[in-house]
């Protein structure tokens, strides 16, 4: 009778935990040490597959050959990229070099941002290295790699900001925001890029839900961080937390919005926060 082989994934921190139970004091910081360093040689990227039937060795080989091929690809345009930019000492990353299995873990995560965004792979691979390397001082391919997700996420705020049909306004949204810390503090902040700028757009959107000027939203959001002589992050621009500060603006200034906010404006709590300020 066959039996499937279990496999274990278990962080540093709490293998130490149950080597703590089993080894004596002290040791088990270098039993740990020892063990991950020889893990790394059966990690699942070694595995291979059980092959039970003709149909499941067909599918296996087609399927490795699409990772070898995706791969290929991946590297190549990213050797490209790096061409482009004048690094030096370049060559491809192929198959069996020190740096493929990372590759083929980058590319697990490219053909995810293809499949999200349905974009072929040439097109889906280019903007996922394109996005990767903009943001980053010094090129890493693991770099590349623990930015997956984030990648992902800021190709969706790319094409978010793409379909703003008053662009010019989310603009100066954003200009009116960059004075409010330059008066402040002196300081010339950059968030053009699309995971900072995309919150200027939802400013707007939020402005205009509650029939107030973006301008008005902003400052209100300033107002909440004087006592502190701080100024908010533009993440912190939107949420419950910006619209108890919106509202506690607007009680506090005798602003009357034209439309109702979507969650109730509790009077008391907002005449509480003032006192306390007070």
């Amino acid at each position: 009778m066959n039996m499937r082989d279990p496999s274990l994934h278990i962080t540093k921190s709490d293998l130490k935990k149950i080597l703590k139970t089993l080894l004596p004091e002290k040791d088990e910081e270098k039993m740990a040490d020892k063990i991950f360093k020889k893990a790394r040689l059966y990690t699942p990227h070694s595995r291979k597959f059980v092959v039970t039937s003709k149909k499941s060795q067909t599918k296996a080989e087609r399927i490795s050959s699409s990772s070898i091929k995706d791969a290929e690809l991946f590297s190549l345009i990213l050797l490209h990229k790096r061409k482009s930019m004048k690094h030096r000492g370049l060559k491809q990353i192929k198959a069996g070099s020190r740096d493929w299995l990372i590759v083929k873990d980058i590319v697990n995560i490219a053909n995810e941002f293809c499949e999200t965004y349905e974009l072929e792979k040439r097109e889906g691979y280019i903007e996922f290295i394109n996005i990767g390397i903009e943001r980053m001082a010094k090129f890493m391919l693991v770099k590349l790699l623990n930015m997956g997700t984030s990648i992902i996420d800021i190709y969706g705020f790319k094409k978010q900001l793409e379909q703003d049909d008053t662009p010019k306004q989310t603009e100066e949204i954003y200009k009116f925001y960059r004075s409010q810390i330059i008066s402040k503090t002196g300081l010339f902040v950059d968030y053009s890029k699309p995971e900072k700028y995309v919150y200027f757009l939802l400013v707007k959107n939020k402005a205009n839900e509650l029939g107030i000027s973006g301008e008005e939203y902003i400052k209100a959001q300033f107002y909440a961080l004087e006592w502190r002589n701080g100024y908010p992050d533009p993440i912190q621009l939107i949420g419950d937390k910006a619209i108890q500060n919106l509202n506690k603006y607007l009680y506090e200034k005798g602003i009357s919005l034209k439309k109702p906010v979507s969650s109730p404006i509790n009077w008391e709590k907002i005449k509480a926060m003032s006192s306390d300020k007070d």
